[in-house]
């Protein structure tokens, strides 16, 4: 392990409401370490996980790819309710070797018949994720991209939009060479597949602009929407109370 302090890990249980309850082995301290930060699960995380649930009709029976899964792969874990297909990945082999106790902790949790696995992918790696694609989607196009907080650093942006955009194109092939329409606005715009749902926590204006201008070489289209708007006034509160003048983001990328 490249950390000096492996995380310890505890059982933990998630709870949406009455909608959605997980069984988790999380480690309960936070890293910045750029190698273990996927060892907790961080808020953004939580607040994707609710987008999933208050949108199910959206992700059920969809065939979705989580980026940066961390070791709880909280979001992928909840969405495998609904969807055919989850593929879970990460970075850190150690982080995966959790994931996959997490898949097998909640496997009661899925929608009947998904398939959920877990995978080391470096972002950037075209090689690894053709053989992750070829893997668990055996040609069928990967519909929804999910990320929480996954653009904590801003010298791995690249990499990572690189990596979106590669599964834009695997779609696109796997598709026929369609694309999403253009022209509407709001959940009009992005219920259309593919698209990647990113949740993050803002934490500098210079990641905003890098993000902007790899959005344009990647020919994505960009939309922000109310990252708490579509929680109920319970869940709006503890976000908006969860931490001190935390600023979250909801942004949906599109191929153009």
């Amino acid at each position: 392990m490249h950390s000096l302090f492996a995380p310890q890990y505890s059982l933990a249980t998630f709870r949406f409401g009455e909608e959605k309850s997980l069984q988790i082995k999380t480690s309960l301290s936070s890293s910045t370490d750029y190698d273990m930060t996927g060892a907790i699960v961080w808020p953004a995380s939580e607040l994707l996980c609710w987008f999933i649930l208050k949108h199910p009709d959206f992700f059920r029976g969809r065939r979705i790819i989580e980026l940066g899964s961390g070791a709880s792969a909280l979001p992928g874990l909840v969405v495998s309710g609904l969807a055919s297909i989850v593929c879970l990945t990460d970075g850190m082999p150690e982080l995966i070797e959790k994931t996959v106790e997490n898949i097998d902790i909640n496997k009661a949790t899925f929608a009947p018949g998904t398939s959920v696995s877990a995978h080391v992918l470096r972002w950037g790696d075209d090689d690894s994720l053709a053989a992750t694609l070829h893997e668990e989607f055996h040609g069928q196009p990967v519909d929804v991209i999910l990320g929480a907080d996954i653009v904590v650093w801003e010298n791995v942006l690249p990499q990572l939009f690189h990596t979106i955009g590669r599964i834009f194109a695997h779609h696109r092939a796997a598709a026929g060479g369609s694309n999403p329409p253009v022209g509407a606005e709001g959940e009009a715009a992005w219920a259309h597949v593919p698209c990647a749902v990113l949740t993050y926590q803002r934490r500098f204006l210079s990641g905003e602009r890098t993000m902007a201008q790899l959005a344009e070489t990647e020919h994505f289209r960009v939309l922000r929407l109310d990252a708490l708007g579509f929680l109920g006034p319970e869940e709006k509160e503890r976000f908006a109370a969860s931490e001190h003048g935390v600023d979250y983001a909801l942004m949906v990328l599109m191929p153009q």
